[in-house]
């Protein structure tokens, strides 16, 4: 999973991701991977996400990008924009 996270680090306009779901919460069984990304790009990290060579296939876009990863578990990606800054 880190790995994954990984390689989504350098996509442009992305400002943070990090694991969700059951695998954040180190869950005894995960049924699926969920990752949480803040973006300037919905577009461009979806695009990228879902044509990463780990990829076998895609079921959705958006809102949410999912993927099947090779002779792995489906990795859902929910997408949004950045949270505004708080005061300083």
């Amino acid at each position: 999973m880190t790995a994954l996270v990984e390689l989504l680090a350098d996509t442009p306009g992305l400002r943070s991701r990090r694991a969700a779901g059951s695998f954040r919460r180190r869950r005894e069984t995960v049924g699926d991977l969920d990752l949480l990304a803040e973006t300037d790009d919905r577009t461009r990290l979806s695009e990228r996400f879902t044509s990463l060579a780990a990829v076998e296939s895609c079921s959705a876009r958006a809102p949410q990008a999912s993927v099947r990863l090779l002779r792995g578990p489906q990795v859902d990606l929910m997408i949004m924009p950045p949270a505004p800054a708080g005061p300083t």
